[in-house]
């Protein structure tokens, strides 16, 4: 991936959107990252657990910012019906990288996967249920029509409002506090 280089670089803070198909949200192309930040750049990728997130991820971020199980989709009784079965619960997982043994992160990635919570609008539910496999379909055909182009792009925005809006509480980390007001 690009992050790749972006990681030799040691950049201080990268943001990585994983969008390669995956429909069972095992991370391949993530985990194929880790594997080559370790073995090339003597990078240690390491995800934020969710009491690190609690304890320094601004409170307005917890519902987008999760760990890797929040991304198996729930299929409880309440949720298996309708617009809003099978959700994730997150957006997002956060890592520190900690670069040739350092005890000091030198950089920090913001992984966004493309999730259903059942907080999207009704028109992205609604493709959804016709569509099973969005927003995880796959890529071998290159021609979206009107209805998948508008749902990919209306949830790219909907998932970056919630990742990178100001937070309303104070303290807390989270990526608006890196851009300039």
């Amino acid at each position: 991936t690009a992050c790749y280089e972006l990681l030799r670089r040691r950049v201080p803070f990268i943001v990585a959107c994983d969008n390669g198909q995956d429909e069972t949200y095992t991370f391949e192309d993530v985990a194929n990252l880790v594997r080559k930040a370790r073995n090339d750049l003597a990078a240690d990728i390491r995800f934020l657990s969710r009491a690190e997130i609690e304890k320094r991820v601004a409170p307005d971020l917890h519902s987008a910012i999760g760990v890797f199980e929040d991304f198996t989709v729930t299929t409880d009784a309440d949720n298996a019906r309708g617009l809003t079965r099978e959700l994730a619960r997150a957006h997002a997982v956060l890592a520190d990288v900690f670069f040739e043994d350092s005890q000091q992160p030198g950089s920090m990635i913001l992984f966004i996967k493309p999730s259903v919570r059942g907080d999207e609008s009704l028109d992205i539910l609604q493709y959804r249920l016709q569509h099973p496999t969005f927003p995880q379909e796959s890529t071998t055909d290159q021609f979206f029509d009107e209805a998948q182009w508008e749902s990919y792009r209306a949830l790219g925005e909907h998932i970056g409002r919630k990742l990178f809006r100001r937070t309303l509480h104070a303290g807390g980390w989270s990526p608006s506090s890196l851009s300039r007001p």
